[in-house]
């Protein structure tokens, strides 16, 4: 049998993060999002105003630098008796892991902010926990994907250039990896069969980065968002992280 997963809703573009709260408003009234200390520096004032004017009470829980038990066991403390119906995680790879966990833990929808567009978590229902050394302690699942994944555009092009180029490097091998799944008739990350649908969009990633990626490490580069960071950004994000779940 066939398996396809997916976010129940994507938002990706410069100023995405001005729609946060319309977007969570969606959703829930009550969130709590988990935010790479950086991330608040830059943008929790404008979070928080976006979210307030959409009438969604967003309690914000500095990130702690480790996807570990103990930062999980940190963060349900830091929620108290008031349990969210939805968790957000804004930040890079482990930040969005531990918001998952966090989730996980409590019951609660999920909502990714990624600011680095490094790898291709967001988007999917995995994620993995750490020792306090980053040994590899788990890979965990969610019930379900998040049921919305917000990407600014603008916030991807001022992160660091090395992990843009790091979620390049993890998108391109995509169409390899779904192949030979196919071939093999190996069995996706949800228990399933491959679906085309993943088998085309892994080739559809591959096709815009061998385009588009030079021209979106220049807009890095510049510190600015354009067509070419945009097209690359879906690909790496959205078409790679929907391709490797569904996909094998």
């Amino acid at each position: 049998m066939k398996v396809f997963g997916a976010p129940r809703r994507y938002i990706q573009g410069a100023g995405a993060l001005d729609h946060l709260g319309t977007e969570l408003a969606r959703i829930t009234q009550d969130a709590v999002l988990v935010i790479d200390p950086f991330i608040e520096a830059a943008h929790g004032a404008r979070i928080a105003q976006v979210c307030a004017a959409a009438g969604v009470d967003l309690r914000r829980i500095p990130f702690g630098g480790e996807s570990s038990p103990g930062e999980v066991d940190r963060l349900v403390a830091e929620c108290g008796s008031r349990v969210p119906s939805l968790v957000a995680a804004a930040g890079g790879g482990k930040c969005i892991d531990a918001g998952k966990a966090l989730a996980g833990r409590l019951g609660a929808k999920v909502a990714t902010i990624p600011t680095i567009a490094s790898t291709d978590a967001p988007t999917s229902h995995n994620y993995v926990l750490y020792d306090e050394h980053h040994r590899l302690l788990a890979v965990e699942k969610l019930p379900a994907n998040p049921d919305l994944v917000l990407v600014d555009t603008q916030v991807i092009a001022q992160a660091p250039r090395h992990l843009f180029l790091a979620g390049i490097g993890d998108a391109v091998v995509k169409l390899f990896e779904v192949e030979r799944c196919v071939r093999a008739k190996g069995k996706n990350i949800y228990g399933g069969a491959p679906v085309e649908s993943a088998l085309i969009l892994a080739r559809g990633c591959y096709d815009i980065l061998r385009a588009h990626a030079e021209d979106a490490l220049a807009a890095v580069d510049r510190k600015t968002a354009d067509d070419a960071l945009d097209l690359v950004v879906e690909a790496t994000v959205l078409m790679s992280g929907l391709a490797f779940e569904s996909g094998g």
